[in-house]
């Protein structure tokens, strides 16, 4: 005995109407409904000296969590950071740091220019003294005034 099956005319139609929906996506114009996507850009920071506009070599250019060191020209590359805002660190040990923030666009980007300044380097010398009896405090440790300390010191009590 068999029976009607109403089922696989059932099926039959709405396999036509996954086809046609099909069809009409393929031949929609692209991005609709969709927002329009730009790459992420490459991003250049050029770093110069302050004192007499140099590039600087093997700057240490932190971008976000990327790193990257400064060529000969003083440039650093990153690529594909996505538009946003980062967290911007230039560090050389024979100049200032400098930190800040600095806002990418989408696309095409100008490089960041960069300009840092020669650390002062100098000597310090002395000797404490106790303020009673003018003799040598032994054992005296100095600090700068940021709580930094020199890095060599010597203390005699003479």
């Amino acid at each position: 005995m068999r029976f009607p099956c109403r089922f696989a005319r059932a099926r039959g139609l709405s396999s036509a109407i996954f086809v046609l929906l099909f069809l009409a996506l393929l031949s929609a114009p692209p991005g609709l409904g969709a927002e329009e996507r730009k790459a992420p850009g490459v991003t250049t920071v050029v770093v110069s000296s302050a004192e007499d506009g140099a590039p600087l070599k093997g700057v240490v250019v932190t971008l976000g969590g990327r790193y990257a060191t400064t060529r000969a020209d003083g440039s650093a590359f990153f690529d594909g950071v996505p538009a946003g805002e980062y967290r911007l660190v230039v560090e050389h040990p024979e100049y200032n740091a400098l930190r800040g923030r600095v806002n990418l666009p989408e696309g095409a980007r100008k490089p960041t220019q960069v300009k840092l300044e020669r650390v002062l380097w100098c000597r310090l010398a002395g000797r404490v003294l106790l303020e009673e009896s003018d003799s040598a405090a032994a054992g005296a440790h100095v600090s700068l005034p940021d709580g930094r300390r020199p890095g060599r010191s010597t203390n005699s009590s003479t």
